[in-house]
């Protein structure tokens, strides 16, 4: 990052933690970082070159998100995880939530987005229920070995809920899996209980921008 930093705008720069996290479908994933400068002058136009940083992406959102969390930060500050990873892929905590129960499935997997998910273990019910991703817990990233290590993880939170009320649905209970490999998980540790609905209620996660 710090040598980016330098080639692009003449800064060198310390990141601090991730501030956003952009993406376009599977194409590509993009994290602003906030951060500080440690050195290097500021590069002027007369000095520019291929390294260069040129502002043809949606810089204006970024210092926007990077203002707003410095003004008030609503989510953990967050690096990534010295975790290998071989591709990129997406850890999802499904959580399902209801006033006396808080269940959650956990799929690890690189080929289902949170619908396909939901659609792939419930798919009778789908129609009913309603997906929505929260943002993103930890990423896990190491780039010793190029080609084997350097992938990222994404754990994303995502939460599950019926869309309206029906009479054969117990809106109490979470949607039955009709797939055998997956299966909720009732979370009965207080505290962490307490943190997963802190972080729904709260949106208290990094948030996701699709372009």
């Amino acid at each position: 990052m710090i040598q980016k930093g330098k080639g692009r705008d003449g800064n060198r720069p310390q990141a601090n933690h991730i501030a956003a996290d952009s993406r376009k479908g599977a194409s590509w994933i993009r994290f602003a970082f906030l951060a500080e400068k440690i050195g290097g002058p500021l590069k002027r136009p007369e000095d520019a070159n291929a390294d260069s940083l040129q502002a043809q992406c949606d810089i204006l959102t970024l210092i926007d998100a990077g203002i707003r969390y410095r003004r008030i930060p609503w989510f953990s500050e967050l690096q990534p995880v010295d975790f290998p990873c071989d591709v990129v892929c997406q850890r999802l905590l499904l959580a399902f939530t209801s006033n006396d129960t808080n269940n959650e499935i956990e799929a690890k997997t690189h080929a289902f987005t949170a619908k396909k998910l939901v659609k792939y273990c419930m798919p009778s019910i789908y129609e009913q229920l309603s997906v929505n991703t929260c943002g993103i817990l930890g990423v896990q990233h190491n780039k010793r070995i190029p080609g084997q290590t350097d992938g990222v993880c994404l754990n994303t939170l995502v939460l599950l809920e019926y869309k309206e009320e029906e009479e054969e649905i117990s809106l109490g209970s979470p949607p039955k899996p009709e797939n055998a490999g997956f299966r909720w998980h009732e979370v009965t540790n207080q505290s962490l209980r307490t943190e997963i609905l802190q972080k729904i209620q709260e949106g208290s996660v990094l948030p996701v921008q699709s372009l």
